[in-house]
């Protein structure tokens, strides 16, 4: 079970990360990191919903941990080499 002292500021800094690793990728800004900071945040509300067993969501979740890890594979493919 997750620390209850822990669910509170993490639901508030949560939308805010979500919209700084968005605005990150679409302006292309640190690509790679911003990959790595998405895919952390994935794992982290992957485990959350596993903890309370909600499979529901996970099922979403997964599909943009996927999206992502797609989306680094090919930036380290194909990407800027110079970042």
């Amino acid at each position: 079970m997750i620390p209850t002292f822990l669910l509170m500021p993490f639901s508030y800094i949560l939308p805010i990360l979500e919209f700084m690793i968005g605005l990150w990728l679409l302006i292309g800004y640190q690509s790679r990191w911003a990959l790595y900071a998405g895919l952390t945040l994935m794992s982290v509300l992957i485990f959350g919903s596993c903890s309370i067993e909600n499979w529901n969501a996970i099922e979403a979740q997964l599909i943009h941990a996927t999206y992502l890890f797609g989306l680094l594979w090919f930036f380290q493919k194909y990407g800027d080499k110079a970042e």
